[in-house]
């Protein structure tokens, strides 16, 4: 997608991908309406260095379906 590869959560009918990179404090980034976790790009880059960062594809978004 933007140089990160998804994971996976399941939680009733729901399949909700996340980006999960870097290591310490994590740091959840939650993308507005009509986006996905690509918005956050510069921002993972740059904070993953400190953070673990988790950006989520909320569903419909990205790679999380309807």
């Amino acid at each position: 997608m933007f140089g990160y590869e998804p994971e996976f959560v399941v939680c009733g009918d729901a399949r909700i991908a996340y980006y999960d990179v870097g290591r310490g404090k994590p740091l959840v980034l939650l993308h507005g309406n009509g986006e996905d976790g690509s918005y956050f790009t510069a921002q993972i880059e740059y904070f993953s260095k400190s953070y673990r960062v988790i950006a989520i594809d909320t569903r419909g978004h990205g790679k999380s379906p309807r």
